[in-house]
């Protein structure tokens, strides 16, 4: 640790032990500028401890919001167990960023410890709602299970879950991932009689795109209306 311009920095891997992340995910934090960092030679950065102190608060903050939602899932019985990685159905998921998992899976072989995973099941199969990369990371690091939130529900409840859950995980939405769970939310059963402030609460977005997102659905579903009457 040095001083440069009166402010405290720190270097990557003491940024890393202080925020309890691998290295490497300090580095992808500055090369997409979620961390304030200046370069201090060959790959070497120096981060502002104000600007790593800034995102564990945001961190922080995120994996609070995530218990309280899971501590106020109606009614669940929720339990904790290990299970062997095949049982978990990722169906509910797309592919996203590898590039994240090549970091959980380096992060895991230096012993890094991930919180468990979130699946719904329903007496048949284990549907993940959140926790992808650890899914793949684990495959990758050569381990056979994972430690699980396990609640009692269907497909649809873990698709419900997941929604919110993409707002405190490891990967930071895009524009359109954004939009693609605004459009998946208004289309769920449970976000029948929710407002849009509501809804907007539940995803981590604004109002306004919720609106906006609802708008553009009540007009497509007005618009297929009327071509089924007009080809009839």
């Amino acid at each position: 640790m040095n001083k440069m311009n009166n402010e405290t920095f720190l270097s990557v891997e003491e940024t890393a032990a202080k925020m309890m992340l691998s290295p490497a995910t300090i580095r992808r934090l500055i090369r997409t500028r979620k961390l304030s960092a200046i370069r201090a030679g060959e790959r070497k950065w120096k981060i502002a401890l104000s600007a790593a102190s800034e995102y564990m608060k945001r961190g922080e903050s995120r994996a609070n919001t995530a218990d309280s939602a899971r501590n106020t899932e109606a009614d669940d019985a929720v339990s904790e167990r290990t299970l062997p990685l095949e049982e978990v159905n990722k169906h509910t998921f797309t592919e996203r960023n590898s590039e994240v998992t090549e970091e959980y899976i380096e992060a895991m072989e230096a012993g890094a410890k991930f919180p468990p995973i979130d699946v719904f099941y329903d007496g048949t199969e284990y549907w993940l709602a959140d926790g992808l990369f650890r899914v793949k990371a684990t495959y990758g690091a050569g381990g056979s299970d994972i430690a699980a939130y396990v609640h009692l529900g269907t497909l649809e409840d873990a698709r419900w879950f997941r929604l919110a859950a993409n707002r405190f995980n490891g990967l930071y939405r895009s524009y359109g991932e954004r939009e693609r769970a605004i459009h998946e939310a208004l289309m769920h059963p449970r976000s029948a009689g929710m407002s849009d402030g509501q809804i907007a609460e539940y995803l981590g977005v604004t109002p306004a795109s919720v609106e906006t997102a609802r708008e553009f659905l009540t007009k497509a579903k007005q618009s297929k209306r009327r071509s089924r009457r007009e080809s009839t």
